[in-house]
């Protein structure tokens, strides 16, 4: 099986939600959700918001042509001029898009109103507790791979295509926020340096995982491309 790359593209939303399903399951943590592909989609949409490179590896051939089997999205902290222009931009997409979210959130279409809340404040204290302190060029906010595809490179090759384009733009230092419900140790292998471990998880409410731990990791691009 073949993939080509390319960015992101709207009609690959339900994918990288199916994609993200099975690691975050939301849904086992959210009573009452009415569609959780809703609440799945509302993830892919938060990552591309925030998001100034997009790729994605998709079938090149086959039954499942065109299809998203993997993806990476990286916010770029960008300065100067034209840095503020996109985040000006990039924060009234950001509020129309919370506006839409929460008349769903108030309607329920993500389960009872209340642990959603929750979940949400608690996500966004462990974020920035996470990243206090800490300096960096961009960061890579999500790289997911189909687990039926897993362990065929396409993790490695996004990551590479991206350092590639990154170089190009003088960045050089880079984070990524991960889990224990994550293949955390790729990045272990693939010369990471963990900055960071706190307890807690990224994809589902705090109580739910006790044991869980959140690591951030870091890498210096030198010549990596």
């Amino acid at each position: 099986m073949s993939y080509i790359f390319r960015p992101y593209r709207h009609s690959d939303k339900k994918n990288c939600a199916r994609i993200i399903a099975s690691t975050w399951r939301f849904d086992m943590y959210f009573p009452g959700t009415k569609n959780t592909d809703v609440l799945n989609a509302f993830v892919v949409d938060w990552f591309r918001l925030h998001s100034d490179y997009t790729d994605t590896a998709v079938r090149e051939d086959g039954d499942d042509k065109d299809t998203c089997a993997a993806f990476l999205f990286a916010e770029i902290k960008s300065a100067g001029l034209p840095g503020l222009c996109r985040a000006v931009q990039k924060k009234l997409l950001i509020f129309f898009f919370y506006l839409r979210i929460f008349v769903l959130w108030l309607f329920g279409f993500y389960g009872k109103r209340a642990p959603v809340r929750k979940a949400f404040r608690e996500y966004r204290a462990v974020q920035k507790k996470l990243f206090k302190g800490v300096m960096y060029d961009a960061e890579i906010l999500c790289l997911f791979v189909d687990e039926k595809v897993q362990k065929r490179g396409l993790a490695k090759s996004l990551l590479m295509r991206f350092f590639q384009w990154a170089d190009k733009r003088d960045l050089k230092s880079f984070v990524l926020a991960t889990d224990t419900d994550c293949n955390y140790k790729f990045y272990d292998r693939g010369g990471f340096t963990r900055l960071k471990e706190m307890s807690g998880c990224l994809g589902v409410p705090q109580a739910a995982y006790g044991k869980s731990r959140i690591f951030l990791y870091g890498i210096y691009s030198e010549g990596n491309a």
